[in-house]
């Protein structure tokens, strides 16, 4: 079965030293996996648990999340999320204090990476709004015709330092007023219950560390909150699945690996690699023609593939190793182009 690549570092923008330790989970109680893509309307918040800590971060506003890490030494967070109502996009990033300070110490530390940013900052202020402090500025882009505005909120707290991003696109007479009133939403909530992007973003942390033992424990239990209060985009939603499968498949869960893509594939018919590791799958339960049936499949849509995402070759995959001389197989690789 194919190994997941996972999304690339999406606070490679922010990020210093990565802190080496373990981090904190309540064992998740193994609940029936359901893939079925939520169409609900997303929560009206959105909540976050702090790393090596019990406590978490809240933002109110109806987000959906486009990405979302923990760091492979789970010290750290990032997760980029839209609201395409209103036109505002969130960041948030956590990390170990890389040393002693305040919410202004925080502030000062992340601004001085901006001064090397290409991009031109335009009134540039600093505030301060109870215990967090406020960064915000406006980009222009003349070529565009457009003017974009800033505004960060930067927290230390308990050995952790936090920073809040939204922006927007604004428009004729907007000033961007909506986004001071989302930062004022912000707060740190001390008693946390763990949530969907916690479960996961862990499962999804162990997976790429191979420690697969509790990956659909962890997975399982948040596509289950998903389905309850939905916050995933659709290619979020998608690698979750998609992990979940080959969790199930690598620890010979053939049955629930199955089931597992079986429902990912009638939520979302056309993604590619749902039917490529179906195909696996069979071909690892000796089933030749289903798994050439659900290689065809996959290759056939994959120009549906998520962005960035190289369609796996199973020329290269163990799975299909035992078909390699087989006649059939091998006019079904030149069929798709493998």
């Amino acid at each position: 079965m194919r190994k997941w690549i996972g999304f690339a570092a999406i606070a490679f923008f922010m990020a210093g030293r990565l802190a080496v330790a373990e981090v904190e989970m309540p064992p998740a109680k193994p609940t029936p996996a359901s893939t079925e893509k939520p169409t609900l309307a997303p929560a009206a918040k959105l909540a976050v648990g702090a790393p090596h800590k019990k406590w978490g971060l809240e933002i109110g506003g109806r987000f959906i999340v486009e990405r979302s890490e923990i760091s492979p030494s789970f010290g750290e967070r990032a997760l980029l999320a839209v609201n395409d109502k209103k036109n505002v996009n969130l960041s948030i990033f956590m990390e170990q204090a890389p040393k002693e300070g305040d919410s202004k110490a925080c502030r000062e530390f992340y601004l001085s990476r901006l001064k090397n940013s290409p991009i031109k900052f335009e009134s540039e202020t600093t505030r301060e709004m109870g215990e967090m402090a406020i960064s915000e500025r406006l980009i222009r882009d003349a070529a565009r015709k457009m003017t974009m505005k800033d505004v960060n909120a930067y927290i230390s707290h308990d050995g952790v330092w936090i920073d809040v991003h939204v922006s927007k696109v604004l428009g004729p007479g907007d000033e961007g007023k909506e986004l001071d009133n989302l930062i004022g939403t912000v707060k740190i909530l001390d008693k946390y219950q763990t949530g969907m992007l916690d479960y996961r973003d862990m499962g999804l942390a162990l997976f790429r560390r191979n420690n697969g033992q509790r990956v659909p424990e962890f997975l399982s239990k948040a596509l289950e909150l998903e389905k309850k209060s939905p916050m995933l985009g659709k290619d979020s939603w998608r690698v979750t699945v998609d992990c979940l499968a080959m969790a199930y498949g690598m620890s010979g869960q053939m049955d629930k690996c199955r089931a597992t893509l079986e429902d990912g594939i009638k939520a979302d018919p056309t993604y590619p690699n749902f039917h490529y590791n179906l195909a696996c799958m069979y071909a690892e339960s000796n089933d030749l023609d289903h798994a050439i049936d659900s290689l065809r499949t996959a290759f056939k849509y994959k120009e549906n593939r998520i962005k960035g995402e190289k369609m796996p070759d199973p020329r290269n995959d163990s799975s299909f190793a035992k078909y390699m001389s087989d006649e059939k197989f091998k006019a079904v690789l030149k069929e798709i182009g493998s």
